[in-house]
């Protein structure tokens, strides 16, 4: 039998971390959804048919998940949590959803990539408002109208040109991911670029030595594999205060509750990305893009002005220094299985965190430069 477990949620107004639908699980949540799977595995044939359909169909990939430091944890976890009730009442493919995640993954990339090519051409505003902002003093600060984050950094962007143009690359990448998470991507690349524009100017070149210009295209996702997946019923009282001590209690507490039951599904996604990287010598030139490049010929850039040119010139040499740099992550998704608030019930799917796959430690990013030919 497997269990299932109602969330009680109500927003805080005043909390400003960001929170997932669905909480992460915890060590004795983990351990005991692993100890059930591993346990109906071996007394149930029914249950070691099921778990083999699911590694026939990709959506249990066990040669991947023994790599991890608890690998067989985390398999007999997941093929637990597969078996909930919810995922199938509403109607959830989990094959389905693991084939078109790869693809919709590297679009995510590509677009968050050529965004973040397109942020010094926009800054220059916003440093003077952040060398403004600290000379203040916290109390000067803590007393603005505006939250912290916009005081310093100032305000999202692409949350601006998602609302003007819904079509448009922040639009675009508004539709992936949450609210939340868009923020934390827009004002980590921000400071990420006010970094390393402040250690440019630092050094005796005056500009990087790195590349760090995200070639448009050469994101590529070569593996990925599911690590959970969980649903649960979450409901909102009718305008009632609430204990958040304690989130988890009997639906036959509260009537009211009851008949407020929407169901959160959240996915993690473990997937394997590289990106290609060239050292581009005029910021400037950051919002001319260039054309998708081959798989045989990812790697382009210009030189000067703003036309721009192959990194492989007549004779087949590549002129400009490029990267590859691939790393291990991690996808969080959510998506609502079903809403009790009216409207279509249609699942959409959006990216809630990127996290650092830390159950695999021992794969460490890799970086291949290829210097330009003499």
């Amino acid at each position: 039998m497997h269990s299932t477990k109602i969330l009680r949620v109500r927003k805080n107004p005043l909390s400003t971390t960001p929170q997932l639908l669905l909480p992460p699980p915890n060590f004795w949540e983990s351990a005991g959804a692993a100890l059930q799977g591993a346990w109906s595995h071996i007394v149930d044939q029914s249950a070691r048919d099921k778990y083999e359909v699911l590694v026939e169909k990709n959506v249990i990939k066990d040669t991947v998940l023994q790599n991890a430091t608890t690998g067989a944890t985390l398999t007999f976890a997941l093929f637990h949590n597969l078996q909930n009730p919810l995922f199938e009442k509403y109607k959830f493919d989990a094959a389905e959803f693991m084939h078109a995640v790869g693809p919709a993954l590297e679009n995510f990339h590509d677009t968050l990539g050529c965004l973040k090519n397109d942020l010094p051409a926009n800054l220059e505003q916003d440093k003077l408002k952040l060398e403004e902002s600290l000379k203040k003093s916290d109390e000067e600060l803590l007393g603005m109208k505006e939250d912290l984050t916009t005081s310093l950094l100032g305000v999202n962007r692409w949350q601006q040109q998602a609302k003007e143009d819904e079509n448009s690359p922040a639009g675009i990448l508004s539709k992936m991911t949450t609210e939340i998470c868009l923020d934390a991507f827009y004002y980590t690349c921000k400071l990420d670029v006010l970094g390393r524009d402040a250690l440019e100017k630092s050094t005796d070149l005056g500009h990087s030595s790195i590349p760090n210009h995200y070639i448009p295209g050469s994101c590529r996702v070569n593996e990925v594999a599911l690590l959970n997946a969980r649903a649960s019923e979450i409901g909102v009282p009718d305008d009632k205060e609430i204990d958040e001590e304690y989130p988890e209690f009997r639906a036959s507490e509260d009537q009211s509750f009851q008949k407020n039951l929407d169901v959160a599904a959240q996915l993690d996604v473990l997937y394997e990305v590289s990106h290609t990287y060239r050292l581009i010598a005029d910021p400037k030139d950051d919002s001319q893009q260039i054309d998708e490049p081959s798989k045989e010929d990812t790697a382009s850039g210009h030189r000067g002005g703003s036309i721009h040119e192959s990194v492989k010139d007549g004779d087949d040499k590549q002129t400009v220094e490029t990267m590859v740099y691939t790393n291990l992550a991690v996808a969080v998704f959510e998506g609502w299985l079903h809403r009790t608030s009216g409207g279509k019930n249609s699942l959409r799917w959006k990216i809630a965190l990127i996290r650092d796959a830390y159950e695999f430690p021992h794969h460490q990013p890799t970086v291949i430069t290829n210097p330009p030919s003499s």
